[in-house]
């Protein structure tokens, strides 16, 4: 299934021009994007103009944060959605989800988006980059609202400075568990523990673990190794418990997560990162982290922490208020088949903002951001940057034909039942998360804690809420 997408060289310049208009949430329009984007269009031949509107909904948010210290969610999303259901926009960009609230499919549901699948047909090449199964993800009630610009994080990787590693004789495999990282982090730090800026890095928190899927919930998990979906608090699953209590066994020994200087400098041993393919995790510590190229590093798999494939990133949609939804489909379609097109919106204009350099784009404007690619066009084609693999293309097409969907596709949490006790979760959330990373006086301590305060916020509740909505989920 595809979009159908309007042959480049079909439009003269004949046709009339049509105006379009692009509203994004949460991204600032970059100084000459509009006009470049349309001097492209001219020159493709296509009969299209795009006006692009920055809009930034938070105002109700950011008042209540200034005031409790804590993200007010819904207020957060009822003015994305009041930004969405007032402006006479065509296309429209927003986070897929925030906080507790699936802001995708509560548009979808609300009549807020035009369904796709009428401008769908079978074949085509926005088909042939994505697998049917990632159109599964975006299906609300059957049908598909949006494009999704999903982020690049399907697995785990555990990066190390090979510099250690020859130190201290280890070989790795080409994966690794939690259970045998364990040692080769306490003998460095035995042997390391007196060297200035020394840190373990970052060894992976304990918030994924295979069998069980994230929900809009941190504290909450799906076990999916049974016949039916259950709804659980983390606190109350073995395989969490260890993964805490694993921490706090660090800890005990002085290990913690390490400062920035160490990456910089090299005195780092281990950091947990997730991406697509072990070049890129390795690209990631060396754009990301700033760790200098000259240190080598290797990557391994830690398999227990992948991800499936999910409705993580941000939404492209149709605006049910638009006056040109078939010529806004056209559009989208064209962008989202034509690295041309995605580079563009991506990155900017090659040899003005960008050049291509051994298959990777690097900077050579201040307009160039590599994050732009996350809300415009489609990170699945466009070129490599330098936190890239250069085979990224490559990789991320056998990634997704590998990965498994998630086991709560077409699931939608309504938390409306439960936004009290789902505020008063996030908040005990963000106060005791270092207790949940090591960070107390001890494990034992530590889960009292937790479980004694979230249980006062309302835990038992939401999950019992959220099981009813699975039952009647699974019962269909």
């Amino acid at each position: 299934m595809i979009i159908s997408v309007l042959a480049l060289s079909a439009c003269g310049n004949e046709k009339e021009t049509i105006k379009l208009s692009w509203a994004v949430y949460e991204y600032p329009i970059p100084d000459g994007m509009e006009e470049s984007f349309n001097k492209f269009l001219k020159e493709k031949g296509l009969p299209y103009e795009v006006d692009f509107y920055a809009i930034d909904p938070s105002d109700k948010y950011m008042e209540e944060f200034m005031k409790s210290g804590t993200a007010d969610c819904k207020a957060y999303m009822e003015g994305c959605q009041e930004a969405v259901q007032k402006g006479e926009y065509d296309i429209v960009g927003f986070p897929a989800q925030v906080g507790y609230y699936d802001f995708y499919s509560i548009f979808a549901r609300k009549g807020m988006l035009e369904p796709l699948d009428s401008y769908i047909e079978a074949g085509g090449s926005l088909h042939q980059i994505y697998p049917d199964k990632f159109w599964e993800v975006l299906r609300v009630n059957g049908e598909i609202y949006g494009l999704l610009n999903h982020w690049n994080n399907y697995k785990q990787y555990f990066v190390f400075n090979e510099g250690y590693l020859k130190k201290y004789g280890m070989e790795l495999g080409e994966a690794i568990t939690i259970e045998e990282l364990k040692p080769l982090l306490q003998e460095v730090f035995e042997g390391e523990n007196e060297a200035a800026g020394f840190g373990t890095g970052d060894v992976g928190r304990p918030f994924r673990f295979w069998g069980y899927e994230d929900t809009i919930c941190s504290i909450i998990s799906v076990d999916t190794t049974g016949e039916t979906l259950v709804a659980k608090s983390n606190l109350e699953i073995p395989v969490f418990l260890e993964r805490m209590e694993f921490w706090y066994e660090l800890a005990s020994y002085g290990i913690g997560a390490v400062s920035s200087n160490s990456y910089e400098n090299g005195s780092f041993f281990v950091n947990q990162v997730y991406s697509y393919s072990k070049a890129a995790a390795v690209n990631e510590m060396y754009a990301g982290y700033g760790v200098d190229p000259e240190i080598s590093l290797q990557a391994v798999e830690c398999t227990e922490g992948d991800n499936p494939l999910c409705r993580w990133g941000y939404v492209t949609a149709i605006s049910v208020n638009s006056k040109h939804k078939k010529e806004s489909a056209e559009l989208l379609g064209a962008i989202y088949s034509d690295a041309e097109f995605s580079n563009l919106l991506a990155y900017g204009v090659e040899n003005e903002n960008y050049r291509v350099i051994d298959g990777i784009a690097e900077p050579i404007s201040d307009l160039f951001d590599a994050s732009r690619r996350c809300y415009f066009g489609n990170n699945q084609i466009t070129i490599p940057t330098a936190a890239d693999s250069v085979q990224k293309r490559r990789e991320l097409k056998e990634i997704l034909d590998q990965i498994p969907v998630t086991k709560q596709a077409g699931f939608e949490f309504d938390c409306s039942m439960v936004e009290d006790e789902m505020k008063n979760v996030l908040q005990v959330y963000e106060k005791n998360y270092g207790l949940l990373i090591g960070e107390g006086e001890s494990f034992e301590k530590a889960l009292e804690i937790c479980r004694t305060e979230f249980e006062k916020a309302g835990l038992s509740r939401i999950i019992e809420e959220m099981n009813r909505q699975l039952e009647l989920f699974q019962a269909q």
